[in-house]
């Protein structure tokens, strides 16, 4: 039986079969952190160069917010806000001594500074236009008027009410004569206070009244 010569393999060498690896726990925790940066606030100790790859598609406020919870991240950075700046003030130049984070900063509030004013002149201008809105009253006095057939039909069963405002009396009646005069006062009449109620007699039984007449006639039984 023949032997077949043995082959030494190298220890480092890696044989692929068309299988993708596995990502390791450092790419499965920031991909996570990824899809979640929104919700990133203070991570503690790690280092910037593992969070590197987790902000750096992060929009400006979401790095500022990141690096509000954690300083230590400042600084760092500069990549990062230098990749805003050009995308969002593209000619604008640090001054002396400037970071490119301070730039940003600078920049965003004098876009928004610029922004409060237009808008500010846009409704000054809207408010000049637009007419003064008065609220009128149809009816200052009295009730309101009916239609003309309502009126009528009113009139006809005598249910109409003040003609107007200026004319509380009603204007003529339905047969053409003048209106009717308002009535006038009564006079005043005295007040009559109702006597006091007579009194009603006392009832007296037929056997006591019969007992007060005989002790009336014996002269023995009278009060002295």
């Amino acid at each position: 039986m023949c032997e077949l010569p043995a082959r030494r393999l190298n220890s480092t060498s890696h044989v692929s079969f068309g299988v993708a690896e596995p990502p390791t726990l450092l790419q499965t925790c920031q991909d996570f952190l990824k899809e979640h940066v929104d919700e990133l606030d203070h991570v503690g100790h790690v280092p910037f160069h593992l969070m590197a790859p987790v902000i750096q598609n992060a929009t400006a406020p979401q790095l500022y917010s990141i690096e509000e919870a954690n300083p230590q991240f400042v600084g760092e950075s500069e990549a990062l806000w230098e990749n805003h700046c050009r995308r969002e003030f593209r000619g604008r130049e640090r001054g002396e001594f400037e970071t490119w984070r301070e730039l940003y900063i600078r920049c965003h509030d004098e876009r928004e500074a610029k922004l409060q004013a237009i808008q500010a002149r846009a409704e000054q201008a809207r408010a000049a236009r637009a007419p003064a809105r008065v609220t009128k009253l149809a009816y200052v006095e009295g009730p309101a008027k009916p239609p003309r057939n309502v009126r009528r039909a009113q009139e006809r069963h005598g249910t109409a009410g003040p003609a107007g405002p200026h004319d509380p009396l009603g204007r003529l009646t339905s047969h053409g004569g003048a209106a009717a005069r308002p009535p006038r006062p009564l006079p005043e009449m005295p007040v009559r206070v109702p006597p006091p109620p007579a009194k009603k007699p006392k009832v007296v039984a037929p056997l006591m009244k019969k007992t007060m007449q005989f002790i009336k006639s014996v002269p023995s039984l009278r009060r002295k």
